[in-house]
């Protein structure tokens, strides 16, 4: 049996789980390897995560859990969420480890949430996005984004700003002085 094809039903939960958790895991590893192009890296987290998605979506279906439909991209009401210098501060300060990283990240994401990334050629940097398209969350049809000059630290501060940040409800968000003018 090759690592890629699922497992038998027969090996449990924790065959699966392993298979299911692999295309996520290997993310913050591969970034760090470096690639040649920021596309490259892109479309590799692209694919880790829609690879994770589809995995997700066997499980489910091997284990009688019904799917989550999926929202348009254009249907998504920002939460905008410019960091202070002190929650910037903090965020560098932040122990959460790689692995506690992935493994929230995985939770939103088999949760019905969707990374998506990009470049943004014109700040040189690149974006991460969490994206809610799960119909029965608090947080449905709502994104939040991070910025950074690698693409794991872009993932890294937008699951910070969700984890630590951003209230379980996303509409309850205040920003730091009021979102009045800005």
């Amino acid at each position: 049996m090759r690592f890629l094809d699922p497992p038998q039903s027969w090996w449990g939960a924790a065959h699966w789980r392993t298979w299911v958790w692999f295309p996520l895991v290997r993310i913050p590893y591969e970034l760090g390897v470096g690639f040649q192009h920021r596309q490259q890296a892109l479309s590799f987290v692209d694919s880790a995560t829609r690879e994770f998605a589809h995995r997700v979506g066997l499980f489910r279906e091997v284990f009688g859990m019904a799917g989550k439909k999926q929202r348009e991209a254009w249907q998504t009401e920002w939460v905008h969420v410019d960091m202070t210098p002190e929650q910037k501060g903090l965020y560098r300060a932040w122990d959460y480890e790689t692995e506690d990283v992935v493994e929230a990240l995985g939770g939103y994401l088999s949760g019905g949430y969707k990374l998506t990334c990009n470049y943004n050629q014109s700040n040189s940097t690149f974006q991460a996005s969490l994206i809610c398209n799960a119909e029965k969350e608090t947080n449905s049809g709502r994104g939040v984004s991070g910025y950074a000059a690698t693409l794991w630290d872009a993932i890294r501060v937008a699951v910070y700003k969700v984890v630590v940040i951003l209230p379980d409800d996303w509409r309850d968000y205040q920003p730091p002085g009021g979102n009045d003018i800005g």
